[in-house]
């Protein structure tokens, strides 16, 4: 029996993001309360983003980081009627960047084994003065871009969107202060914004819940703020943290009419 039926998890995504993760949770038996922390928007200085369409056969890879940059660069390249030369190849970090790339009809040339943008180099081949394109969020982690520079690429690091603090609804606000058990992040953003939206309250929901992260970037982000870190999927997809919650949270039974504590206390390592 999975050990997320009846409980009530927090999800954090950006709305338009939530679907996957609420309906992973449901199939588990879990109720999902959503409460998203961020939102995302293009850049307001898109010149450099189409400088970089305009030069897209001087790259040797573009290299995506996220499915919001695959869904900005390519929403972009579709108003200024740009295709993808042939010559161009293309690479992904993670399943779910990869599936957005082949959802719009375009091929993968190149995914790393681990989701980390630190392992990209060595799935690329010989990058010795070849040109390779990010485009990613305006704030992105720097690792990647010292790995590629590293192994001899001449990066371009081009900002195709910002990542956004959403204004919680009084819905979602009052669905919260009902009581959840588990606490869900999928990115260091929607930790960082749930503390700044909710200040000591936040701290007090993480504290009496389970928190998981949905992988090693945004686990080591909690860490650095103080955020204890319970549950870390190997794979870092949304269905694997439903199925790494319902495998560690402990069965809990609910007489018909009775009640629980909501606040589920954390799993003992």
């Amino acid at each position: 029996m999975s050990g997320l039926r009846d409980r009530r998890v927090l999800v954090t995504r950006a709305r338009h993001q939530a679907r996957a993760l609420c309906e992973a949770l449901e199939r588990y038996g879990a109720e999902p309360v959503l409460f998203p922390t961020i939102e995302f928007q293009p850049v307001e200085d898109l010149a450099p983003v189409d400088s970089a369409i305009a030069e897209l056969g001087e790259f040797a890879w573009v290299v995506f980081t996220s499915a919001n940059g695959v869904r900005f660069f390519l929403d972009r390249m579709t108003r200024l009627t740009a295709t993808f030369p042939a010559t161009l190849r293309i690479a992904a970090i993670g399943s779910v960047t990869e599936r957005a790339l082949r959802e719009r009809g375009v091929t993968v040339d190149a995914v790393p084994e681990e989701f980390r943008g630190e392992r990209m180099p060595a799935v690329l081949g010989e990058l010795s003065g070849r040109r390779v394109l990010l485009p990613r969020a305006a704030i992105g982690r720097e690792e990647i871009v010292e790995k590629l520079r590293e192994s001899g690429a001449v990066v371009e690091d081009v900002a195709v969107y910002q990542t956004m603090p959403a204004t919680p609804e009084p819905e979602a606000l009052r669905s919260l202060r009902a009581g959840v058990d588990v606490v869900t992040f999928t990115s260091p953003s929607t930790l960082r914004n749930f503390l700044t939206l909710l200040g000591a309250e936040g701290g007090e929901v993480l504290a009496s819940a389970t928190v998981a992260c949905i992988g090693p970037v945004t686990a080591e982000a909690a860490r650095e703020l103080g955020v204890r870190v319970d549950v870390q999927p190997a794979e870092h997809t949304v269905e694997a943290l439903a199925r790494a919650l319902s495998a560690l949270l402990p069965v809990t039974s609910v007489p018909d009419g009775g009640s629980r504590d909501r606040a589920a206390a954390p799993p003992q390592a």
